[in-house]
């Protein structure tokens, strides 16, 4: 099976400004929320929605630019 770019967006559950997005290449959409629920296992950190590169684009342009040179990590 492929593997695709999914991104995923975490919130921050004590500031909003420091919400993160994670860059995850994995086989299902599944397994890139598993694998952000696992680097993001510390408390202050809720895992949100993956999303797909179109969608992502169209919801968050500005994540989507700042993370366009940045290398996925894989799952």
């Amino acid at each position: 099976m492929s593997k695709r770019l999914y991104y995923v967006y975490c919130h921050n559950r004590t500031d909003s400004r420091d919400d993160d997005v994670l860059k995850i290449r994995a086989a299902t959409m599944g397994k890139a929320l598993d694998h952000a629920r696992d680097t993001m296992a510390r408390s202050r950190w809720i895992v949100g929605v993956a999303y797909r590169g179109p969608a992502f684009k169209r919801e968050y342009p500005e994540w989507h630019r700042l993370l366009w040179g940045v290398n996925p990590c894989e799952v």
